[in-house]
């Protein structure tokens, strides 16, 4: 048999026990690229339904089964997904504003528990506590 053969059906049956034990079918398989190119393969062929990667830190005479369990997909965010972060303070209304209410006058209305910032009032008459960065 030919070093061609060979190497693929030790491929074959590395595949088979990969199988056996991991839930997570192999997708590609690594070789040295010395490897690849005496087999007259080259990088991206399928192999026994793997991709074939080249991998200079494997010997020659050795190959490496990767799944996504050993090495999971990348995550892929799309701009629209990032968090955005505003860059000036909020203002958040403490309580709308009430006349004739002397529970909502005097020293600390408008202001939220913890908020450590400012009172204030908007042009209708909300107040609300500017929370400054820090």
């Amino acid at each position: 048999m030919s070093a061609e053969g060979k190497n693929f059906e030790a491929i074959l049956e590395a595949k088979a026990d990969h199988n056996a034990k991991c839930p997570f079918p192999p997708h590609t398989v690594r070789m040295n690229p010395f490897e690849i190119e005496r087999m007259q393969w080259e990088e991206g062929d399928t192999i026994a339904g793997l991709v074939l990667e080249a991998d200079p830190k494997l010997g020659t005479g050795a190959f490496r089964l990767v799944c996504d369990g050993m090495e999971p997909p990348e995550l892929v965010l799309e701009e629209s997904d990032a968090l955005l972060v505003p860059t000036e303070p909020l203002l958040v209304p403490a309580s709308p504003s009430r006349e004739n209410d002397p529970q909502s006058r005097g020293a600390g209305a408008g202001h939220v528990a913890g908020g450590g910032g400012s009172p204030g009032r908007r042009p209708d008459g909300v107040r609300f506590t500017r929370s400054i960065p820090r």
